[in-house]
């Protein structure tokens, strides 16, 4: 079947078009019906309001001077710092979530240029392993005596960050060759019914 954006033949099984994303579904009476890159504006806009929502609900609740005030006896741990790692938490989960779902949509909504969307979720895994340290350290410098065994959780979380983002790398370089063959021959295409003019003397 044909786009009924760009008019692209496509696989019938296709739920989206492979040129230009458009949802290739028959038309319903759902007016909430969206596209796939539609879908990823409204997951991104909705976890940039969460995370601001949820970081303004954290500096409330650490600026309370019963949660300012409280200091768990013979530690150095604060009200504060457990109001942190909840807010981590919760970072972390809606992180998963936005990762799982850019991961599953994306091949769908930009077709032409899958491996960008690989990297993306990389870069998002790489912020949830910070968030997974920024919320924990507090408690492994309080809990853990041995500051060789901090020192080694870092190592390992930055060992994963790169494994990671190399290769995320590494995929979206093995998909540069196809960009860069679709961008020169979107450059080289003639357009449809024209033809080089030839200049001759005339007589």
């Amino acid at each position: 079947m044909n786009c009924p954006n760009c008019n692209t033949p496509n696989e019938p099984g296709n739920t989206f078009c492979e040129n230009c994303g458009h949802s290739l579904a028959a038309p319903s009476q759902n007016p909430a019906q969206v596209t796939g890159g539609q879908y990823l504006g409204i997951i991104t806009v909705r976890l940039v309001v969460a995370v601001l929502g949820l970081w303004i609900i954290r500096s409330l609740l650490s600026g309370l001077s019963f949660i300012e005030g409280l200091h768990i006896p013979d530690t150095s741990m604060t009200g504060v710092s457990i109001v942190n790692a909840l807010a981590y938490l919760v970072v972390i989960i809606l992180l998963v979530g936005y990762a799982r779902d850019l991961g599953q949509h994306w091949p769908q909504a930009f077709p032409t240029y899958p491996e960008l969307g690989s990297l993306l979720v990389a870069l998002v895994y790489t912020g949830i392993l910070a968030a997974i340290y920024a919320g924990l350290r507090p408690f492994l410098v309080e809990f853990l005596p041995d500051r060789e065994v901090l020192l080694i959780i870092q190592v390992l979380l930055a060992f994963f960050v790169l494994i990671i983002v190399f290769r995320a790398a590494y995929i979206a370089y093995q998909g540069l060759s196809p960009w860069l063959t679709r961008l020169v021959g979107g450059f080289k295409s003639p357009t449809p019914g024209t033809e080089p003019i030839e200049q001759g003397s005339t007589e």
